[in-house]
């Protein structure tokens, strides 16, 4: 289907605008995860809310699925005791095409060995490590981008929450539960809700991994299971009910009660805004968000069967109950207002997916006056227009053929073949039609029949012509940083500056790439350009990174106005590591010392990332070492003022939340890393609003 140039709007009808969906309509739904018009089901109920897997219908992702701030798509497979992963494309680098799919996020660790002696005493065996899950059920990530893991245990051995740093899975916490924890949910706060089956209620930690006494439904929920969270910060809990065995789906209130959702609210749940789910369009899988625009967010080497099962066995995607779609159903709009007497409506533009066996029959009507829904589906067939049929073949757009007038009504046809459906995104009606007739003589006016048809037909040409000007002025704005077309486009006209786009570099810093690229050629092979290389790339703030040029330490340790060498072994440390390292040609010239924080380069590909930038940027005939800093404060180890002294992030607690020895930020901006100077080690800051409590 060819691209169609989007003219700007007169009414655009969408699931975020509004459908207008006529209480006439028959046999068409809205789609809830997309907001797409397609044909509905019939002989069969659509997938309820307490559906099994968690997935609240099809609104968000089952329970045991949570997609990573990276585009990695974590799945729990409580039967075989392991977490699989599938890294986003852009992760993958050359051979994207090539993704391995689903596969444990880490090795099992190897049982020990029977010991075979007739006479050895038996042991008990150990409790699990925080890297051998028993039946992992829940997955999330908190606020501060760890991975959270609920673990239901197993008979002797309790549940616990595990508590992983992404992505390089450390072990940041364990917490045991008195109980079985079945999944894992993060409000806006960032405290953490555990669905707990044995104690019948949700249990709420804070953001310091400590249960805050909040009562979760106790008394009224059995068994809840499944958590959902909106941004609102409204819990919703699936659990049991004890009087029919059915699932049902409760409301957490902010003091803690449960109260079960009325039928009205039932009916419009598909409103509340959920995390968006993994959708599959035609056996592909596409990941919610896309922070690898030039990859997209398809899942590539992953497949499900059709009940949305891995190959391991556990539930990535919900499929709604095999059912079958209506073969034909009609779309009635509500009449739409222009607030101009006899308006000339113009064009309907369409955004669909007709697949290769659907079609939309259109069709329009002008009344002077706003008709009740029963009125305009009662309208005789002949004073609605001509049908206009759009197949897979042609443009989805329409020319409205009823003559002018202030209202306007539509109907859509959807046409399937009892399993496929239309899948209408989004529809533009263009107005008012303003055609080249007007500039023509008299007589082509005085006919009112030929005046119609000529000026329907006139508009056609007038169109093309309002396109390319439109296409042309579109263009101009994409060639600036901020209007430019997320992904391929905006990586093509960063190539315009000799940047190269790095596929772990999010939106906001290609297009700062782009905007300052100017500058970055003015400072090219210097300190400054080089920082502010850096500092894109990381996300840093001066003065960070730090960059040292060795001639300048040329016999650092005479220099010093210090009575007494003071210097272990008279070298200079950052990080612990020696600043200078050996003479090339008997000098320290063209040599200099980067020096970043290791909370923006954790990884070995994020440093491999970082050297092939700065080799990019550097002077040719130049030689540099990395140093990455962790945060710590070592005299004559890491002790310089500005460069290696970092403090870790404080976690951030309101009060009543807080445990004596632990430190919280009391106010102010969370900040991934703290200078000497920022904050007093074991006193109160008042810049940054930091105390020890």
């Amino acid at each position: 289907m060819d691209e169609v140039v989007r003219l700007p709007a007169f009414v655009r009808l969408d699931a975020a605008i509004g459908w207008r969906l006529s209480s006439a309509s028959k046999d068409v739904r809205i789609e809830p995860s997309t907001g797409e018009l397609e044909l509905g089901f019939v002989g069969t109920r659509l997938s309820p809310l307490t559906e099994a897997g968690g997935s609240f219908g099809g609104l968000t992702l089952p329970t045991g699925v949570a997609v990573a701030p990276d585009g990695t798509v974590l799945v729990a497979d409580p039967e075989h005791g392991v977490i699989l992963r599938n890294p986003h494309p852009g992760l993958f680098g050359p051979g994207a095409e090539t993704a391995p799919g689903f596969a444990p996020l880490w090795p099992d660790t190897p049982a020990p060995a029977p010991d075979d002696a007739a006479c050895a005493i038996p042991i008990a065996p150990a409790p699990p490590g925080p890297y051998d899950l028993v039946r992992p059920r829940g997955l999330a990530f908190s606020r501060d981008g760890d991975l959270l893991v609920a673990d239901e245990g197993r008979n002797e051995v309790p549940g616990r929450l595990i508590v992983l740093t992404w992505p390089e899975l450390f072990v940041r916490r364990v917490v045991e539960i008195d109980g079985r924890p079945w999944d894992v949910a993060v409000d806006g706060k960032g405290r953490i809700h555990l669905a707990d089956v044995d104690a019948g209620r949700v249990r709420r930690l804070t953001r310091g991994w400590v249960e805050d006494g909040w009562p979760g439904g106790a008394g009224v929920l059995n068994k809840p299971k499944h958590l959902a969270i909106d941004t609102g910060a409204t819990v919703y809990v699936v659990d049991l009910d004890p009087g029919t065995g059915l699932n049902r789906l409760s409301r957490l209130t902010p003091l803690g009660t449960a109260e079960e959702l009325t039928e009205q609210e039932l009916t419009a749940f598909c409103q509340v805004a959920l995390p968006d789910p993994i959708r599959r369009e035609d056996e592909t899988l596409y990941a919610p968000g896309n922070p690898c625009p030039e990859h997209g967010p398809r899942l590539r080497g992953a497949t499900v069967d059709r009940r949305g099962r891995l190959p391991q066995g556990p539930v990535l995607v919900h499929v709604p109950p095999a059912g079958r779609r209506a073969r034909t159903g009609t779309y009635y709009s509500e009449t739409i207002d222009s607030d101009t007497f006899a308006f000339a409506w113009h064009r309907l533009v369409f955004e669909m997916n007709l697949g290769t066996a659907c079609a939309v029959e259109v069709q329009t009507v002008t009344v002077p006056q706003p008709l009740e829904p029963e009125r305009i589906a009662a309208l005789p067939e002949q004073v609605w227009s001509t049908r206009i049929v759009l197949t897979p073949e042609r443009r989805p757009e329409a020319l409205i053929q009823s003559p002018r007038g202030r209202h306007l009504a539509l109907r859509l046809k959807l046409i399937g073949d009892g399993v496929e459906s239309p899948r209408i995104r989004a529809v533009d009606i263009l107005g008012p039609r303003r055609s080249s007739l007007r500039f023509l003589p008299r007589p082509f006016h005085e006919d009112p029949v030929s005046r119609d048809f000529l000026d329907r037909f006139l508009s056609y040409f007038d169109t093309v012509f309002a396109e390319v000007e439109h296409r042309i002025a579109r263009f101009s704005r994409q060639l600036t940083p901020q209007g430019a077309p997320e992904g391929a486009f905006l990586a093509w006209l960063a190539g315009w500056f000799d940047i190269r786009v790095l596929a772990s570099w999010p939106e906001a810093t290609r297009r700062a790439f782009v905007a300052d690229a100017m500058a970055l050629h003015r400072t090219r092979g210097t300190v400054a350009g080089l920082k502010a290389v850096i500092r894109l790339h990381l996300g840093l703030t001066a003065p960070m990174p730090a960059l040292i040029e060795d001639f300048r330490l040329r016999a650092y340790a005479e220099r010093r106005a210090v009575g007494t060498a003071d210097l272990p072994e008279g070298v200079l440390r950052i990080g612990g590591v020696p600043l200078t390292g050996p003479l090339i040609q008997g000098d320290t010239a063209h040599r200099f010392v980067v020096v970043v924080p290791a909370a923006r380069v954790p990884t070995e590909e994020a440093q491999d990332s970082l050297r092939r930038l700065v080799d990019l940027f550097r002077p040719a005939h130049t030689n540099w070492r990395l140093i990455v800093v962790s945060p710590g404060v070592r005299v004559g180890c890491q002790a310089t003022i500005g460069v290696d002294t970092l403090l870790g992030t404080y976690p951030e607690e309101p009060l009543g939340e807080m445990r004596l020895g632990q430190s919280a930020a009391l106010a102010g901006r969370p900040n991934l890393l703290k200078r000497l100077g920022d904050a007093r080690l074991g006193g109160v800051s008042l810049r940054k609003g930091i105390g020890h409590v």
